[in-house]
């Protein structure tokens, strides 16, 4: 966990920009929120702002009028009570969220979080379509509609996923090797670093690492194989969508999805390698790799009849 947090500050850090990290409430912890404020510190900035939901359990302390004062440990209470305590200080505003013009109440206040750290936080309170959620920010000045609406867009990661498994199969490699250390299903980052730094043979360890850099491989191109097929969806939305080789009774967006731009570039594989495009490389390569043209099965009768 801190290790990705890490990452996404150093990447903000490389482009020397402020950066939204959107993440879900398993982020909102001590250590993450230790990591954030150390890559800060290198930098002499915190660029990378985390913007994730809070536990519906989450304690927290009002800020001391003292400056430099920290609260007591008893005067801490439930979050989650201000939806009751504070139900006249809401706000209601109109907000776009998930694409849609949505009537939202609200509320924002500053408090300090975690008994260890006592770091300030951004809590915003949130009542919408009777759902009550608690969303957390480490950006003291983000205005709280900002907050909720960038919130939304983590959703797409989620969405992101489900293609990423479903249509492209990307994490379905099938790479190992027996000298990898046997692991325990919960194992801990320490205890498998110490196994790993415990094999000792040569071969052991290169067979191990060319492993996982097959799985990594592996994964990587799949990334990048959907960043074209998305760019595809951009680019070529309206072609997409008029073509009848997919039927949909309405479009939900005006973007084609990836499952349906993936299987519009599959049944354009065969005009791609047969009819234009003859010089490429990547059409060559394809073609040495294909059976010879009477072993290819035919699928124009398989589309005939599905249609």
């Amino acid at each position: 966990m801190t290790r990705l947090v890490r990452e996404a500050c150093k990447t903000a850090a490389a482009l020397g920009e402020t950066c939204w990290v959107l993440m879900d409430a398993y982020f909102l912890t001590g250590p993450a929120l230790t990591a954030i404020s150390e890559e800060a510190t290198k930098v002499g900035k915190e660029l990378a702002i985390l913007i994730t939901r809070a536990k519906s359990n989450y304690s927290a302390w009002w800020k001391p009028e003292e400056e430099g004062k920290k609260p007591r440990i008893k005067d801490s209470f439930k979050i989650m009570e201000l939806f009751r305590t504070k139900s006249e200080c809401f706000i209601e505003e109109t907000l776009t969220l998930y694409g849609e013009q949505k009537q939202v109440k609200y509320l924002c206040v500053n408090l300090l979080w975690n008994r260890d750290l006592f770091r300030e936080i951004r809590f915003v309170l949130v009542e919408i379509e009777d759902s009550q959620i608690i969303l957390a920010s480490t950006d003291l000045t983000l205005a709280p509609s900002t907050i909720i609406e960038l919130y939304c867009y983590r959703f797409k990661i989620e969405t992101f996923f489900r293609a990423f498994k479903q249509v492209l199969a990307g994490f379905s490699f099938h790479f190992w090797t027996r000298r990898m250390p046997a692991y325990k299903l919960f194992a801990k980052a320490v205890e498998m670093e110490a196994k790993m730094e415990a094999v000792k043979s040569d071969i052991s360890r290169k067979s191990i690492i060319e492993t996982y850099d097959a799985i990594e491989g592996f994964v990587l191109f799949a990334c990048i194989a959907m960043g074209l097929i998305q760019l595809c969806a951009l680019k070529f939305s309206a072609d997409i969508n008029k073509n009848k080789n997919r039927w949909l009774r309405s479009n939900s967006s005006s973007i084609p999805s990836e499952e349906t731009t993936a299987l519009n570039l599959r049944y354009f594989l065969r005009t791609l390698n047969y009819d234009t495009c003859d010089d490429l490389a990547l059409v060559r390569a394809i073609r040495e790799r294909q059976p010879a043209q009477s072993e290819q099965h035919d699928y124009s009768g398989d589309v005939a009849k599905s249609a």
